[in-house]
């Protein structure tokens, strides 16, 4: 009998290591993927420069109606655990979002995202900071 397993928001039907000579390994790995990838969620916010990021989704799109700095204190919420990763987009090239270093992050400077940059960070709860740990800009 095949497995069922949720994939951001789909269900997919994996077959039992018996059904077409899939083998345990193969399905195990399967099901462990979609575990890990269903984890990472997706979200459209609203910048402001009064913003504070709220990382409770792993990959956020920034939407901005000007070009804003968010919060300058605490531009991002502290992370749920240590090593969780949070993505974020630019979308516009004239509405920018800048996400400002020493204001909860870590950074190699400021980063200012336009459409189609991302920063990658990783929450470091040692030290209670989201590291960059890539950009393109």
């Amino acid at each position: 009998m095949a497995q069922t397993v949720s994939l951001n928001g789909v269900d997919y039907s994996i077959p039992d290591p018996n059904e077409k000579s899939w083998g345990a390994e193969v399905t195990a790995y399967l099901v462990a993927v979609a575990a890990v990838v269903s984890g990472y969620t997706v979200d459209t916010v609203a910048a402001t420069a009064a913003l504070q990021l709220d990382p409770t989704k792993n990959i956020l799109h920034l939407n901005a109606a000007s070009a804003v700095t968010l919060h300058a204190t605490t531009a991002i919420l502290d992370g749920a655990n240590n090593g969780q990763v949070l993505i974020l987009f630019g979308t516009s090239d004239t509405n920018t979002v800048t996400v400002p270093t020493a204001a909860n992050t870590a950074l190699n400077g400021n980063a200012i995202l336009k459409d189609g940059d991302s920063l990658s960070m990783i929450w470091d709860s040692v030290d209670s900071l989201w590291r960059e740990n890539a950009r393109n800009t």
